[in-house]
C-alpha cells in the first residue's frame, strides 16, 4: 500500500491506497485525521506488518520550542484509523525558526521517518530524523536520529549524526532519511554550514549507519558547489522545504536546492535562482572482518579518483576518516557489475574499514554491486582507519588503485 500526509487548515491528514503491482494503485481512502493536537510539517511511513505512523510538529508560528507528535493507525487501510496523537519530545526548533542560512522562509524541526522492512537484524524498527538546537535561538542546529522498536510506544535517546565540533555555532538543517530495504542500512543527508565563515552558505552532507542507528560514519560532502539561498537571485523562499531521498540496493539519492552552478548548466548562473540538484552515492558492501581472501584478477579500462573537491574527513577523537571517491568508466563500452576497487597500495598503517575482503596477497578491495555506462561515473564511500594520521587527500591515484570486474577471490 501507499500513503501520503498533508496539512489542511492546521490539521494533519493522511490518505492511503492499496498497491497490487507496478502502476496498479487502488482508490485512495477518505482523509483521516488523528485525534489530539493539530500541527504541520509531517511525514508518514508504513511498517512491515501494515501499521502506518505519522509524525508532525506543533505549529506555534515562531522560533520558540514546540512539540513533536506521532500517531499510529494499527491496521492501515482497515477500519481502526489513527489514534490520538502523543508527544515524543519537545524541540528547540519552532515551526518557523530563522537561521542565517534561511532567514526568510525559516526552518522547522523537519521530522521524517524510515521504517525497516528488510530481513536484517532491525526489521520492524522505525527511525525518526529531526533538526534540533541544544541552545535555543543559537542557530547552532544539529541533525539527530532516534528509533523505536515498539511502534512508537518508547523511543531511544537521540544520536547526533553531524560530526562537526559541538558548540561550533554552525547550522545543519533539513535532514532527510532513507533506509535500504535490501539490508537495513540507513542514510541521512542535510544542508551543512560547517565550511561557512558567516554561517550562511552550505553544502549537502551525509552519513550512513550500518548498525541500526547506534553509530554513524564520518560525514562526507555530497554536493560539490557552495549554495547561498540568501542572494537576491534566490528569492525569499530560500531553500524551501521537503527535500527527499531514497536508498535502494546500496545506492542512495538526495534532492536539494542549489545555485552554485557547480554543474555549469544552471540557467541563472552562480548565485542566481535555485535549481533542483541530485547525486548518486554508492555505499560499498561490507562483510565481517576476516572474510575474503583468494586470488587477484585482471582488469578493464577505467580509473578511480577522488571526488574533487571532497576531502577525507576525520571523525573527532578517533582514527577514522571517510570520504567519497568517484569511479569513472573510460573503457568506451558498458561495464557489467559488480565492480571491484582494489587498493594496491595504502599509506603506512592505513586500513579500509568498509572493505569487502582481501586478495591472497593481502590487498583490500571494495565490491560495488552495480555496472557503469561509458563515460559515466558514480560515487562511493570509503572509510579508513588512519592511526598515524597520514595525509590522505590526493593520495589515491590510478597507480594505487585497480578497477576490475573479475572477482579477486575467484
Amino acid at each position: 500500500m501507499v500513503w501520503f500526509d498533508f496539512n489542511l487548515n492546521g490539521t494533519m491528514n493522511a490518505q492511503g491506497a492499496s498497491v497490487t503491482g507496478l502502476g496498479a494503485v487502488g482508490a485512495f481512502s477518505t482523509a483521516q485525521t488523528p485525534g489530539g493536537s493539530g500541527g504541520t510539517f509531517g511525514d508518514i511511513a508504513i511498517s512491515p506488518t501494515g501499521q502506518v505512523m505519522m509524525v508532525y510538529q506543533e505549529n506555534n508560528g515562531s522560533g520558540a520550542p514546540s512539540n513533536i507528535f506521532f500517531t499510529v493507525d494499527p491496521d492501515g487501510l482497515g477500519s481502526q484509523g489513527f489514534a490520538s496523537s502523543t508527544t515524543i519530545f519537545q524541540s528547540n526548533i519552532g515551526s518557523f525558526d530563522a537561521i542565517p542560512a534561511q532567514p526568510d522562509r525559516t526552518i522547522d524541526a523537519e521530522v521524517n521517518l524510515a521504517w525497516d522492512k528488510s530481513n536484517g537484524a532491525h526489521r520492524g524498527r522505525v527511525y525518526l530524523v529531526n533538526t534540533d538546537e541544544l541552545v535555543d535561538e543559537s542557530s547552532d542546529t544539529d541533525i539527530f536520529v532516534r528509533f523505536s522498536d515498539d511502534n512508537g510506544a518508547t523511543w531511544s535517546a537521540p544520536v547526533k549524526v553531524n560530526d562537526d565540533p559541538a558548540g561550533s555555532g554552525k547550522s545543519q538543517f533539513q535532514g532527510e532519511i532513507a533506509l535500504d530495504q535490501s539490508n537495513g542500512d540507513i542514510a541521512v543527508t542535510w544542508y551543512d554550514c560547517r565550511n561557512s565563515t558567516n554561517n550562511i552558505t552550505s553544502q549537502v552532507f551525509g552519513s550512513v549507519s550500518h548498525d541500526g542507528g547506534l553509530t554513524w560514519e564520518a560525514n562526507f560532502q555530497i554536493s560539490t558547489g557552495t549554495i547561498d539561498a540568501t542572494t537576491s537571485g534566490a528569492g525569499t523562499f530560500n531553500y524551501g522545504d521537503y527535500d527527499k531521498m531514497d536508498f535502494v540496493n546500496g545506492i542512495f539519492y538526495r534532492t536539494w536546492a542549489d545555485n552554485s552552478n557547480s554543474t555549469s548548466n544552471n540557467p541563472a548562473g552562480s548565485g542566481g535562482a535555485l535549481d533542483i540538484y541530485t547525486a548518486q552515492v554508492t555505499v560499498a558492501a561490507t562483510t565481517p572482518p576476516g572474510t575474503g581472501g583468494g586470488g587477484g584478477g585482471g582488469g578493464i579500462g577505467g580509473t578511480v579518483r577522488l571526488f574533487n573537491p571532497v576531502r577525507f574527513r576525520h571523525r573527532k577523537r578517533t582514527p577514522i576518516y571517510a570520504g567519497l571517491m568517484s569511479i569513472v568508466n573510460y573503457s568506451g563500452s558498458a561495464v557489467d557489475g559488480p565492480i571491484y576497487v582494489i587498493f594496491k597500495k595504502l599509506p603506512a598503517g592505513v586500513t579500509v574499514l568498509n572493505a569487502t575482503g582481501a586478495t591472497t596477497d593481502g590487498k583490500q578491495f571494495i565490491k560495488l554491486n552495480r555496472g557503469l555506462n561509458p563515460n559515466k561515473f558514480f560515487t562511493f564511500v570509503v572509510r579508513l582507519e588512519n592511526p598515524l594520521q597520514k595525509k590522505l587527500d590526493n593520495y589515491f591515484q590510478t597507480r594505487r588503485l585497480k578497477f576490475s570486474t573479475i572477482d579477486p577471490t575467484a
